[in-house]
């Protein structure tokens, strides 16, 4: 299905584009509570999917590898300089730590940190 944005929305994803280096596909969907702290250097892919609650920090690049990008879930922090790449799926109540590289599939209530991304806790039901 093909998507036809209105003039404003064009002109707004230009300002946005030039004036804080932001590019976000004009097809990329998220629900409601999408925040972006700091738009300088964000950039998201048009294919990119996210639920609801997600908040991005400066200079974090969610993007396409070899057509698949990522699913992001609910209620989802991602810090600074964050990459999320390719056909993943992050669960949901996630956070990216800053400058983590997500290339693997993250499960739901779990904190991600460093290149590649790991698991640094888990659920308080889970043991080590």
């Amino acid at each position: 299905m093909k998507y036809r944005l209105s003039p404003l929305a064009i002109i707004t994803l230009w300002l946005n584009r030039v004036i804080n280096g932001c590019v976000i596909g004009a097809q990329a969907t998220f629900d409601k509570g999408f925040v972006i702290m700091h738009p300088v250097g964000v950039v998201i892919n048009s294919k990119v999917r996210g639920g609801i609650d997600i908040t991005v920090e400066s200079g974090v690049v969610i993007g396409d590898e070899k057509g698949k990008a990522p699913l992001l879930g609910n209620n989802i922090f991602i810090g600074a300089g964050a990459k999320i790449i390719g056909g993943i799926t992050i669960g949901d109540n996630v956070k990216v730590g800053a400058n983590a590289v997500v290339v693997k599939d993250v499960p739901s209530n779990v904190t991600v940190v460093g290149i590649p991304a790991r698991i640094i806790n888990k659920p308080q039901d889970e043991k080590c």
